[in-house]
């Protein structure tokens, strides 16, 4: 768990959208017995995080409604605007929007804000303290997130040309990369994922939610991210 210390500095916010194209209010679903969004939030009260320091952003009633019912209180739960639920905005924002409504709201300013997603349900204990204390240690980074090795190497992706008439490789810059041994391919490329995403003060002042450096809080094992039908089936 997280020093107390640390805590106090630190804003949590879980975006909570509920126009999900995909799975039909995806956030409140019932995943392995329990909302979906309630395990995001469960983590951090097991982690000794006040819901002071928990932000939930929605832009729907019934969302706020629905949290009440599950015991999350009013003062961990922010309505944002129609306009900030939509499905081509952006999280920088909706992480705006919450940070500066606490900020203002509590009468205090936080040095850490991290993205705690709903979809990802399934998160290390240790995963918050592991991420402060890489921010800590490292002053050149701007903010860290969790990622995970890719299993299909980008060397072997292809995608379609300007004209869709024939395939190209994302990669161009070296001769037939789809050709070279596979022993001799560069592995040292990551995809980000949902488990937590933690941005200094100063990052989101400068008007960005990562940053030029980010540091790599590497999950080793294949955690859920729930985006379709097909993956809570699975």
């Amino acid at each position: 768990m997280i020093k107390k210390i640390k805590m106090n500095n630190i804003l949590f916010v879980i975006p909570a959208r509920s126009g999900s194209k995909g799975i039909k209010n995806k956030n409140i679903i019932d995943w392995g017995g329990k909302p979906l969004i309630m395990h995001s939030f469960d983590f951090l009260l097991s982690q000794n995080i006040s819901d002071n320091n928990i932000c939930i952003s929605t832009d729907s009633y019934r969302y706020i409604n629905f949290l009440k019912e599950n015991g999350v209180q009013s003062k961990s739960i922010l309505r944002r605007p129609n306009c900030l639920g939509e499905d081509i905005v952006v999280d920088y924002p909706v992480i705006i929007h919450a940070w500066s409504n606490r900020e203002e709201l509590l009468e205090k300013e936080f040095q850490f804000i991290a993205i705690i997603r709903p979809t990802s349900p399934n998160r290390p204990k240790n995963i918050i303290q592991e991420s402060i204390d890489k921010l800590l240690n490292n002053p050149e980074l701007t903010s860290v997130r969790a990622m995970r090795k890719v299993s299909e190497n980008p060397h072997r992706v292809w995608k379609y040309s300007e004209n869709n008439s024939y395939m190209v490789p994302i990669i161009d810059n070296i001769i037939e990369p789809g050709n070279i041994p596979r022993q001799k391919l560069d592995n040292n490329f990551y995809y980000q994922s949902g488990e937590i995403e933690i941005t200094k003060r100063t990052t989101l002042q400068s008007g960005s939610i990562s940053g030029p450096r980010v540091g790599i809080i590497e999950m080793k094992n294949k955690n859920i991210d729930i985006d379709s039908k097909d993956d809570i089936k699975y």
